[in-house]
């Protein structure tokens, strides 16, 4: 993604990877680490048009949205595939990962899927959390 497009947009937090990071040797972070790249690039290879990025503890999953609405329904149902996919993964393999909270939205979003992170989308997390405890 050279510059920003409108998406729609998973933020989904890794719930407690401070903790984690602080509690655990940085060997077990490393494969933590590790199994989540190795899954992440399985879920890519069989979800087309897809984009991750992770940036801390925040995993971004994105699609471009498109004018047309079957390939539009299509991206998104594409997204949400790979949302539940994740999510299959921490439920059959816990010990793979951390719980992960978040929501879906639709707005102007950029990433270079390194580092950085650029997103118009408002999403309260906070008000999400309080709405589900």
């Amino acid at each position: 993604m050279d510059k920003p497009q409108i998406c729609y947009v998973a933020m989904l937090d890794i719930m407690g990877f401070g903790n984690f990071v602080d509690k655990t040797t940085a060997d077990n972070v490393l494969t933590y680490l590790q199994n989540f790249t190795t899954v992440n690039s399985v879920f890519s290879s069989i979800t087309p048009n897809v984009t991750v990025s992770v940036v801390s503890d925040t995993i971004a999953i994105s699609v471009v949205a498109s004018n047309d609405m079957k390939i539009d329904t299509t991206r998104y149902l594409n997204l949400i595939r790979y949302v539940g996919a994740m999510q299959y993964q921490i439920f059959t393999a816990p010990n793979l990962g951390l719980p992960l909270r978040g929501a879906i939205t639709k707005g102007e979003f950029y990433s270079n899927q390194k580092d950085i992170m650029k997103s118009r989308p408002k999403i309260h997390l906070s008000y999400f959390r309080i709405k589900t405890q």
